[in-house]
C-alpha cells in the first residue's frame, strides 16, 4: 500500500524539490465563487447523539486511502456499532493539498446535497462520492445528486463554484489546529487511531471496544 501523504510531508517535498511523485496530482487552484448563506453547516453526525463514545473521521473525499477507509472499514463501523446506536459518528472535512481542485469541490458538492436534503441524503452521497472517486468532476456532482432525488444541477453548479468553502475551510482549518496532518485520521473520544501498515478496520474497532468497556 502506498504512504499516505500529510500536510507535513507536502511541504517537506516542496523544500526539498520532490514533489515529482505527487504532481499528478496536485492542483493549487482554488477560486471559490459566491459563498451559500448559513455557513459554516454543522457536523454530520449519524449514531446515538449522546453516546459516551464518539468516533470521527476526517477524510479528503479525492483521498485514495479515505476511499479505502470509507468503503471498507466504515461499513463494518456501521454494521457493529451504529445500527445498535452504541456510539456517535461524525465526518470532518479535512482537504490536503495533494490533489486540491478536485477535493475542494467534492467537499462543496457533498455539503451542498446536506444543506438541501439534510444529514441522510449526505452521508448516502458521500458514500457515492467515494464509490465513484475515479469520476470525480461536474458530471458526477450532478448524477449522483439526482440519483438521490437531490438538485443535481444545484449541486453541481455548488461543487464548480466551491460554494461550501467556508465550511470545508473552518473544518480543514479545525483539523489542523488539532493536530491532525493526514488522511484518512479517526479518532475515539479524541484520541487517534493508529493504522499501522494499512487502512483496516481492527485497530479501530479495537479502540471502539476499549471505549466502551
Amino acid at each position: 500500500m502506498a504512504p499516505r501523504l500529510s500536510r507535513r510531508q507536502f511541504t517537506a517535498s516542496i523544500a526539498a524539490g520532490t514533489l515529482t511523485a505527487v504532481a499528478g496530482c496536485f492542483s493549487s487552484s482554488r477560486d471559490p465563487g459566491e459563498q451559500a448563506a448559513g455557513q459554516p453547516l454543522a457536523v454530520p453526525t449519524k449514531g446515538d447523539p449522546d453516546a459516551a463514545v464518539t468516533v470521527t473521521a476526517y477524510e479528503d473525499i479525492g483521498c485514495p486511502h479515505c476511499q479505502t477507509y470509507q468503503t471498507e472499514v466504515a461499513p463494518e463501523i456501521e454494521s457493529t456499532y451504529l445500527e445498535s446506536d452504541r456510539i456517535r459518528y461524525e465526518f470532518r472535512d479535512m482537504v490536503l493539498p495533494a490533489d486540491g481542485k478536485r477535493s475542494w469541490e467534492a467537499a462543496s458538492a457533498a455539503r451542498a446535497v446536506q444543506d438541501r436534503a439534510g444529514v441522510t441524503a449526505f452521508w448516502s452521497y458521500l458514500d457515492a462520492l467515494f464509490e465513484n472517486q475515479s469520476d470525480l468532476g461536474p458530471d458526477t456532482y450532478e448524477t449522483l445528486a439526482d440519483d438521490i432525488d437531490v438538485d443535481g444541477s444545484a449541486v453541481r453548479d455548488a461543487a464548480v463554484t466551491q460554494a461550501y468553502d467556508e465550511t470545508v475551510s473552518h473544518y480543514t482549518d479545525e483539523a489542523g489546529e488539532a493536530g491532525v496532518d493526514s488522511t484518512p485520521t479517526v479518532t475515539v473520544n479524541g484520541s487517534t487511531v493508529e493504522w499501522g501498515d494499512e487502512i483496516a478496520a481492527a485497530p479501530v474497532l479495537d479502540a471502539i471496544e476499549q471505549a466502551l468497556s
